[in-house]
């Protein structure tokens, strides 16, 4: 099965989807090898309270509620696309929110993927 996908039924030659925002590293057994892209978490924790729970559909940490507005004179050391904000622990990376508009948001989150919880950036 590919990247996005999983098996966890014997003998079968189609693979199920894994769950929206997440892969898998191929073989994929089960829904729980399903883990968070990066700059994504899982909005669950696991019993142990450490970790995001796999096998779930996983939220962007660059939401619009997870973001503060640049304001004017705000350093940004850059400026990325949407789809990759808050996968790096830098402070001052800034975001448009309509690209091609001086509309720039930072990301307060750092979300690394897999099962990792997001955290503050510094």
């Amino acid at each position: 099965c590919p990247s996005t996908s999983y098996q966890d039924e014997a003998g079968r030659s189609t693979c199920k989807a894994c769950p929206d925002n997440t892969n898998s590293v191929p073989p994929a057994a089960n829904r729980e090898s399903c883990t968070c892209l990066p700059g994504y978490y899982a909005p669950v924790l696991d019993d142990l309270r450490l970790n995001g729970l796999p096998g779930i559909p996983c939220r962007k940490c660059h939401a619009d509620d997870l973001m503060i507005e640049a304001v004017r004179g705000e350093p940004c050391d850059m400026v990325v696309p949407v789809g990759s904000l808050c996968d790096a622990q830098r402070a001052h990376i800034c975001v448009p929110l309509t690209l091609g508009l001086n509309d720039n948001r930072l990301c307060q989150l750092f979300c690394p993927g897999g099962t990792v919880w997001p955290f503050a950036k510094p």
